[in-house]
């Protein structure tokens, strides 16, 4: 079993949206941090909703994490990252797409 330490939990709101998200950052005992999703909206009927579109791994397990790579290391680029993560997915909520890259 994995040596795993809990570094935070935290929540990502989205005002303009009316979306918030919570996640679980997770130290794996290979010094990456995964982010793991303890809340977000749901996705809306008809819209994309596997791993690979929404960028999460776990999706059959009990908890999803955010896809990144390369996964980050330090607490600090885990909070940017799912930061990014909830407001890509609430436009995508909202909107039924992705924002570029460059938005």
């Amino acid at each position: 079993m994995p040596d795993l330490k809990r570094l935070h939990k935290d929540s990502y709101d989205i005002p303009s949206y009316g979306m918030s998200f919570t996640f679980d950052y997770v130290k794996q005992d290979n010094g990456t941090i995964h982010i793991y999703i303890l809340r977000q909206p749901a996705y809306k009927p008809g819209q994309a909703i596997g791993g690979h579109e929404t960028h999460r791994y776990g999706l059959g397990e009990e908890r999803p994490y955010i896809c990144y790579d390369p996964m980050p290391r330090s607490l600090s680029s885990a909070k940017a990252i799912s930061a990014e993560w909830a407001r890509r997915t609430a436009y995508y909520i909202r909107y039924g797409r992705w924002l570029n890259k460059s938005s």
